[in-house]
């Protein structure tokens, strides 16, 4: 399952060409706190929901994160055998 994870969070890294971030986890990318600062924003303030470089950083984050795990995962099992 793990496998399949990083396979498709490669995948997206090919494809997301996205400036807004709506993420199914919305505490993973602060959508209450930038809605709390949208809420509060002047008239030219930016708009906090739209960031180009968000879902790169955060793909690249996940994608290592999870290598990071399956690395020692496989070492746990193979140092039990």
């Amino acid at each position: 399952m793990i496998e399949a994870f990083l396979t498709t969070t490669k995948r997206l890294q090919t494809l997301v060409k996205a400036d807004v971030w709506l993420h199914s986890h919305p505490w993973s990318v602060s959508f209450f706190q930038k809605y709390e600062r949208f809420k509060a924003r002047k008239p030219d303030d930016p708009n906090p929901y739209v960031n180009p470089g968000e879902i790169p950083v955060f793909l690249q984050q996940r994608l290592e994160d999870t290598e990071k795990r399956l690395a020692e995962a496989k070492a746990k099992a193979s140092n039990s055998k």
